[in-house]
């Protein structure tokens, strides 16, 4: 089967709007492998559905689901593959009892953010100010400047302000 063929019998099954989707984790894959490998970890897979966050981490299924909503802006995706690679390494370094300096706060946050329900405002912020959080968005900040070049920031000013002193204190050194 050549590769029209194969679109065509993938797009009569799944549909084009699974195929653009697969085309654009596959231009993503290189990211991933690039990030996996800054970070040590193997590669995880990455599923699109309809998701009302920007991304999600499975930790026990060990694989990322990206929302529908941002897989077709690529930095927007690679940002969430970033994030969540990050959220991966950390629960790596926990399960294989791997030393590390924030190993045990990782711990106590990961316990604490079990129960947490997205709806909740109060929820959210108490999950955005885990280190777990602080440091998957210094991490996914600072790679996608090393990979694409390019700044990205936090939409709360404050946040990304500390994002960047945990940047500078913690991936520069």
């Amino acid at each position: 089967m050549n590769e029209k063929e194969l679109k065509e019998k993938f797009i009569s099954y799944f549909g084009e709007e699974k195929w653009n989707e697969e085309e654009q984790l596959t231009k993503l894959l290189k990211f991933q492998i690039y990030v996996a490998n800054y970070l040590g970890v193997d590669v995880i897979p990455v599923i699109v559905e309809d998701i009302v966050e920007d991304s999600r981490y499975y930790l026990k299924e060990a694989y990322i689901v990206i929302s529908k909503k941002l897989i077709n802006d690529e930095i927007e995706a690679a940002k969430c593959i970033a994030h969540e690679m990050r959220h991966h390494y950390q629960w790596y370094i926990i399960k294989n009892n791997i030393e590390h300096r924030f190993k045990d706060e990782w711990k106590k946050d990961l316990s604490k953010t079990i129960n947490i329900n997205p709806n909740l405002v109060d929820d959210i912020v108490k999950y955005d100010s885990s280190l777990i959080e602080l440091d998957a968005f210094a991490f996914q900040k600072y790679i996608i400047k090393e990979y694409y070049g390019l700044d990205n920031h936090h939409p709360i000013i404050e946040y990304d302000t500390i994002i960047d002193f945990y940047i500078e204190k913690y991936f520069y050194n």
